[in-house]
């Protein structure tokens, strides 16, 4: 029984890392065009400014909204790269049973924020489309940003859900 729940368990988290892993190829690719399309509004602002005297007006709300965008995207980018930031100076000198109990309880906690951003960003997107808010310069509505942060936590929620049962896996392979 207990060889078969293990199974199961590998089995679920190799699936949520295989969706996770899908949303993260594809939030890489909005956020590539969302940097490219920053740097491009930059550059031409900047350009229209120097040469033209005419800047645009609308230039430092698309800029922030494209930043955001790619911002957004990157985290589960990072996260599945394993290129995130850990500090394990200390934890490396504990047993293998106890760095597994603390990667448990690490991951718990970051699944929790992840969680909460995405249910938050939900809320604030709802409340800001509710309330109709838009951009001062460009008169965009905002709830959409929201939304796009809500669904850049999705795949980083994902991931960690996954490295919970990878840390439980391997506390269960680990001789007492």
């Amino acid at each position: 029984m207990r060889g078969r729940v293990t199974e199961c368990l590998s089995v679920a988290a190799d699936k949520v890392y295989g969706i996770a892993r899908w949303m993260t190829r594809w939030l890489l690719w909005v956020g590539v065009v969302a940097g490219v399309a920053c740097f491009v509004i930059t550059f031409a602002d900047v350009v229209s400014y120097k040469f033209l005297r005419f800047p645009f007006v609308w230039g430092y709300d698309m800029v922030s909204f494209t930043l955001l965008i790619s911002l957004a995207a990157a985290g589960s980018v990072t996260l599945i790269n394993d290129r995130h930031l850990s500090v394990d100076v200390l934890v490396d000198k504990f047993p293998k049973r106890v760095q597994a109990v603390v990667e448990s309880v690490v991951s718990l906690l970051s699944l929790t924020v992840a969680v909460a951003v995405v249910w938050y960003g939900i809320l604030y997107g709802l409340s800001l489309k509710t309330l109709g808010q838009i951009s001062l310069t460009t008169g965009l509505p905002l709830y959409p940003l929201a939304f796009v942060i809500a669904a850049g936590f999705v795949p980083i929620a994902l991931l960690f859900f996954v490295k919970i049962l990878k840390s439980i896996l391997s506390l269960r392979q680990v001789p007492k």
